[in-house]
């Protein structure tokens, strides 16, 4: 269940959250790069909390400086006090995103967030046969089209994984006497076999 959470309204009178959770931070201080093709990043805030029972998804507000180019909101609780979060882009651009206390006495460290313009991919091929050895492992020749796609993954499959295997990264491996197909498929659903 995802609880979002919204700044106090400015009538509310100040808590004592500070007093109960005493430090947090974002469990990595990585910066995040996004496109603006709407796959968001989901990472989690650690919090320092003094009584479990009293901590609560309420307690911490997140925020992002430019909710134009991003948005970040909670996606859940769990304890002793850890915060999942969602970072969404919206458009290109830079932006800083952080949790405070609802008080606002507490803190974490700006996670600078980045959002690219998104570049499909258009093609892909793959060599297209390969005699490898039983028990052989080698790499599959593959190109991507355009050269700047922005996901770059391929996911590969074996027609049968009885005589040949595949890894993501794409290298076979020979496991007994025949033949098979391998298949690449963009994340844009492109794909290119090699016999």
């Amino acid at each position: 269940e995802t609880t979002e959470i919204t700044e106090p309204s400015e009538s509310a009178g100040p808590t004592a959250v500070s007093d109960n959770i005493t430090s947090l931070s974002f469990a990595s201080y990585k910066d995040v790069n996004l496109f603006n093709n709407g796959k968001a990043f989901t990472g989690t805030i650690n919090a320092t909390v003094i009584d479990r029972n009293s901590f609560s998804a309420d307690d911490v507000i997140l925020g992002s400086d430019n909710p134009n180019v991003a948005t970040i909101k909670c996606t859940g609780i769990s304890y002793p006090g850890t915060i999942y979060y969602s970072i969404e882009p919206v458009s290109t651009g830079k932006t800083y995103v952080y949790a405070k206390t609802a008080d606002s006495k507490v803190l974490t460290n700006l996670v600078t967030v980045y959002v690219g313009e998104y570049i499909e991919t258009d093609s892909i091929w793959v060599e297209e046969s390969h005699t490898i050895g039983k028990g052989d492992f080698v790499e599959l020749e593959y190109e991507i089209g355009p050269e700047n796609a922005s996901d770059k993954n391929i996911i590969w499959t074996s027609s049968d994984s009885s005589v040949v295997t595949v890894t993501q990264k794409g290298y076979i491996r020979g496991i007994d006497y025949g033949s098979a197909v391998i298949t690449a498929t963009t994340a844009e659903g492109y794909s290119a076999t090699c016999d």
